[in-house]
């Protein structure tokens, strides 16, 4: 199976406990709470953030 190229996060399946989550592959999911801390730490530069959409939030 092949990972969609917009994946749609569910949010029933979503751990509460959690801010970073490995997916599929190269694929890790962040809280905005994870995307927060790597922005005060200055990491911003090696990692790629883009939000995605959340189903039944």
């Amino acid at each position: 199976m092949k990972m969609p190229e917009q994946p749609i996060l569910d949010a029933a399946t979503l751990p509460q406990d959690l801010d970073l989550i490995r997916a599929e592959g190269t694929l890790i999911i962040g809280t905005e709470s994870f995307v927060e801390a790597v922005q005060r730490l200055g990491f911003e530069h090696d990692i790629t953030f883009r939000e995605l959409p959340v189903r039944g939030a």
